[in-house]
């Protein structure tokens, strides 16, 4: 993937951006085309498939990725990029896990067009400052974090949500446990 960029962020072992807006021009029919050349590059070299994602930024170039998975190309102009949003679920934003999804249903936001109509001050009410604004500003597709060279991990965490609150130290303990097993791992 590195050999087809003009910058290089992988973010896991299974997923990566590329800023490839030297090497298209700016075309997006050209990105779409490198885009096919890439997952014809996968499969032949890996024999996998894989989803691609083009858009104007980070955000909306990964909501398109997982838009058509498994083994899609969806690429989404500047121009397009409300249109495309809009009539998704809310859970398809980067960030919105089921918690947050079910907070937002009980706001009665449904899908990122709703999102993108709600109050930000509102938001900023129910999930904070940072999050509230991400939300509204992800619900139109805005996204100003560049696609960087990442150096090796400093660290390895796992994080884990409990199904109900506890302080039973036991219960804690076991959980712990297991992230610890995993980080290991």
């Amino acid at each position: 993937l590195r050999s087809h960029a003009d910058v290089f962020e992988q973010v896991g072992l299974d997923e990566a951006y590329l800023d490839v807006m030297q090497r298209t021009q700016g075309d997006y029919q050209q990105a779409e085309n490198l885009a096919e050349i890439i997952r014809a590059d996968v499969l032949a070299q890996e024999h996998l498939t894989c989803s691609v994602g083009v858009g104007p930024n980070k955000l909306v170039a990964k909501i398109a990725a997982d838009y058509q998975k498994p083994d899609g190309l969806t690429a989404v102009k500047p121009e397009d990029v409300i249109r495309f949003l809009a009539p998704l679920p809310v859970r398809s934003l980067v960030g919105v896990g089921k918690k947050t999804e079910k907070k937002l249903e009980s706001l009665k936001v449904n899908t990122v067009a709703q999102l993108a109509r709600f109050d930000v001050q509102k938001l900023v009410d129910v999930f904070g400052k940072k999050l509230g604004i991400y939300f509204h500003n992800a619900s139109l597709g805005k996204d100003d974090e560049p696609v960087e060279e990442r150096g090796e991990p400093e660290s390895i965490s796992r994080i884990s949500t409990l199904k109900e609150d506890t302080r039973k130290l036991e219960f804690i303990l076991a959980e712990v446990y297991k992230l610890c097993v995993d980080v290991h791992a």
